[in-house]
């Protein structure tokens, strides 16, 4: 077993210096000297896991690292789900699960909404940039206006509370997340109907839970 360590530990050293390469923008060409020999700055959560003594963990993980490097310098720190508003209470109970994983009891219902929901996966949209698509699916699939909730999930802390790769689409500007995201992970969430929002706030008080709820309502945001 420790030469099976040995032998990680020097493959992962030969292959830490190699940077994925996930993207290269056109302006990292033209870099001066001087900016190549300046010393990295690293983001807190790189700092965190670059302490780490979990080599295994970093090696596994180092594509969904490089994903969030990417997108902090993008300052991106968050990513978006849109769901049914009736789905929210149960979210609240069990987070955003792909739709093959999630249970029901016989009394509770949930409205599954394939613009970001599939059956061994979830889509974070990462700013307004493609929401034009969005509101182009609910126009198609006649969503009702009060039916939409905006759920905002940290990317830092969903690093955190989940262990497997991310997959990142730059064409339709999401990431994709292959298990549940974790209650803990979730910063806000935004809806309109009233009924749903002191329902939400009831639960989350009740449960003593660190999410926000914001009802939204012809431009004001009630807390």
């Amino acid at each position: 077993m420790a030469k099976k360590i040995k032998k990680i530990k020097k493959w992962f050293k030969k292959e830490k210096n190699e940077d994925i390469n996930f993207f290269i923008a056109e302006e990292d060409n033209n870099k001066t000297e001087q900016e190549k020999t300046k010393k990295p700055h690293y983001s807190k959560l790189e700092k965190k896991y670059r302490k780490s003594r979990n080599i295994l963990f970093n090696f596994r993980r180092r594509k969904t690292i490089q994903i969030i490097k990417f997108l902090e310098n993008k300052n991106i720190f968050n990513g978006f789900f849109y769901t049914d508003v009736h789905n929210i209470t149960l979210m609240l109970e069990q987070g955003i699960k792909p739709t093959s994983e999630i249970k029901l009891s016989p009394k509770q219902q949930y409205v599954v909404w394939t613009y970001l929901e599939h059956a061994t996966y979830l889509e974070l949209e990462l700013g307004n940039t493609t929401r034009h698509y969005f509101w182009k699916w609910c126009s198609e699939q006649n969503v009702q206006l009060n039916n939409i909730a905006i759920i905002s999930v940290n990317l830092n802390k969903l690093f955190e509370t989940t262990f497997d790769e991310w997959g990142l689409n730059l064409e339709t500007n999401r990431i994709q997340v292959y298990e549940r995201i974790p209650l803990n992970a979730i910063d806000w969430i935004l809806v309109k109907d009233r009924r749903i929002f002191k329902l939400a706030r009831t639960h989350i008080i009740g449960k003593n839970l660190k999410v926000k709820i914001f009802q939204g309502n012809a431009g004001e945001i009630i807390s």
